[in-house]
């Protein structure tokens, strides 16, 4: 019997020592894990309440606020290069309003152009045998000697000098060309509706819409000054048309938009009760201007 008691309270001792000691194992965990947790979260509490505390003012460094160049495209995975604006420099902008304010004048002084039975004399100084005087015919062609027929009119001589010296020197080693007019058509232009003397007048230098009404005696009492037409052969089957607003244009003094008139122009002014029910577009086709307007 007292074998037996020995056993037990041997089994309960050692019992109780490994309960002991499990129990000192545990209180090690458990004072080690909160200190090292904890420290963690307080700092954190800690750096959050002082940048956000009302009493103190802090100031962010230019680095700190933005990261830098490589770093930003690290982040977020795009290319940092300088956006381009749309603006232009002052300079720039000020020589683009100055181009676009600057009035359009016409050419002044120009080359008269060729045209029908006019006589041209053309001299070959080195091959004489080339020499020869052609008359421009209706259809605008000249016949020409070892050449086929060539379309001049609307050249002017410096033009045809070219297209001959181009022509010609298939058969000759650079050829020397000299044009001269031996008899030309006289330029002219015609004034018609509301003028005091509408007719055709010849022109003669350089002559601007203002006045070629001048010379047909101006306006009549009847006219619409402010809806004048020009009008302008283009091909043989359109004719070009522009209105101009010629009272505007004498009432602010500013001739910048007055256009040139070229040989062959015809300046229609309506009538002031009717000028509303006219409606010209900006190409016309000849054979309907000539139904309206006549022939130039």
């Amino acid at each position: 019997m007292s074998r037996k008691l020995l056993r037990i309270v041997v089994v309960l001792s050692i019992a109780v020592g490994f309960a002991a000691y499990a129990g000192a194992q545990a209180s090690k965990i458990d004072s080690s894990a909160p200190s090292k947790d904890s420290g963690a979260v307080n700092s954190k509490i800690d750096d959050s309440a002082k940048s956000s505390s009302p009493g103190t003012n802090s100031v962010a460094s230019p680095s700190d606020a933005q990261p830098s160049g490589d770093e930003g495209a690290a982040a977020t995975g795009t290319d940092t290069a300088p956006a381009t604006t749309g603006t232009s420099s002052p300079a720039a902008g000020s020589a683009n309003a100055q181009n676009t304010s600057a009035p359009h004048f016409s050419q002044r002084e120009p080359r008269y152009k060729l045209t029908r039975n006019d006589v041209v004399n053309i001299t070959f100084p080195f091959t004489p045998e080339y020499n020869q005087v052609v008359t421009v015919q209706p259809d605008g062609f000249i016949n020409l000697k070892q050449l086929p027929d060539m379309k001049v009119e609307g050249m002017n001589t410096s033009e045809l000098t070219a297209a001959l010296t181009t022509a010609y020197s298939k058969q000759l080693h650079d050829p020397v060309i000299t044009i001269t007019l031996q008899t030309f058509v006289a330029p002219y232009f015609i004034a018609n509706g509301e003028v005091k003397n509408p007719g055709k007048f010849q022109l003669s230098g350089d002559t601007s819409v203002t006045q070629a009404i001048g010379i047909a005696g101006g306006f009549t009492s009847a006219a619409k000054h402010s809806e004048v037409y020009l009008f302008r052969r283009v091909s043989n089957e359109w004719v070009s048309a522009q209105k101009i607003d010629v009272k505007h244009m004498l009432a602010s003094a500013n001739l910048a938009e007055d256009q040139h008139v070229e040989a062959g122009d015809m300046i229609f002014v309506p009538k002031n009760k009717i000028a509303k029910l006219i409606s010209v577009q900006p190409l016309i086709p000849y054979n309907l201007f000539r139904l309206n307007f006549g022939t130039f």
